[in-house]
């Protein structure tokens, strides 16, 4: 995807205070540069306390053999979580970024 970057100059010339417009210019920056790290950690978290919860089942059930394979379960689920969670996070900035592209695109930056 190709990113057009409105400069400083067209943005205030199309309204916008030089304050808006370097806001407007820095989360363009931001959402361009995110990696979805920061949502990969959230979902890292929430399997960590879901794994947390899982143990003593895990244990206790049939399927697991040994604590060993208890512990191997748990640490492919929280990386899988991890990864899952970095793509989620990747794929919200790019939506975000389009979308603040449309606004600014079609003028209703301002009024939304």
């Amino acid at each position: 995807m190709t990113v057009l970057e409105p400069n400083r100059a067209a943005l205030v010339a199309g309204g916008m205070t030089p304050a808006e417009a370097e806001r407007v210019i820095r989360k363009i920056e931001r959402l361009r540069a995110s990696c979805g790290c920061d949502v990969g950690a959230w979902f890292m978290l929430a399997a960590c306390v879901l794994y947390a919860v899982l143990w003593p089942r895990l244990l206790s059930s049939q399927i697991v053999s040994s604590h060993w394979m208890a512990l191997l379960i748990g640490l492919s689920l929280i990386v899988c979580a991890a990864g899952i969670g970095k793509l989620a996070g990747i794929s919200l900035a790019r939506w975000r970024l389009r979308r603040l592209l449309s606004r600014l695109k079609g003028g209703t930056l301002r009024h939304g």
